[in-house]
């Protein structure tokens, strides 16, 4: 795999540049985990990482431009581990296993009998994850 392709100006720079067409396989080393706009477009990446953690959206790095951020696997010793699954804060059944493990899906179903963070109201089953929606 090429890390970075001949005449792309943008591949390199450490912002994944999804609106020009980087992805993953076109600029590996911008877009392992990206682009994203928010924590939870990083749940549908592989998680390569051997520790536990959350995924973390970071803004670009340009101020200005048109450009979306870039997932980032953060390794979290105290949150991933703390009894509680953030799945908002990018805690996944498959970056945080000690945390997560009840919050896989296939359906939205599946995450019914979860308990809602305070001010959302319903669940939904994004990339195999429940997440939790219409958040205060």
């Amino acid at each position: 795999m090429e890390i970075c392709p001949p005449g792309d100006l943008n591949c390199g720079n450490g912002v994944c540049w999804g609106l020009n067409g980087e992805n993953e396989d076109s600029c590996f080393v911008d877009c392992l985990g990206g682009p994203c706009e928010t924590v939870v477009d990083c749940f549908a990446h592989r998680w390569y990482e051997d520790f536990g953690g959350h995924w973390q959206c970071n803004p670009p790095m340009l101020p200005g431009q048109l450009a979306t951020g870039a997932c980032e696997a953060v390794r979290d010793d105290v949150g991933c581990g703390d009894g509680t699954c953030d799945v908002l804060g990018g805690e996944t059944p498959v970056a945080c296993v000690a945390d997560c493990s009840d919050y896989s899906c296939t359906k939205s179903d599946d995450c019914a009998a979860l308990t809602l963070p305070d001010g959302c109201s319903s669940w939904i089953c994004s990339s195999l994850v429940c997440v939790p929606q219409q958040c205060d």
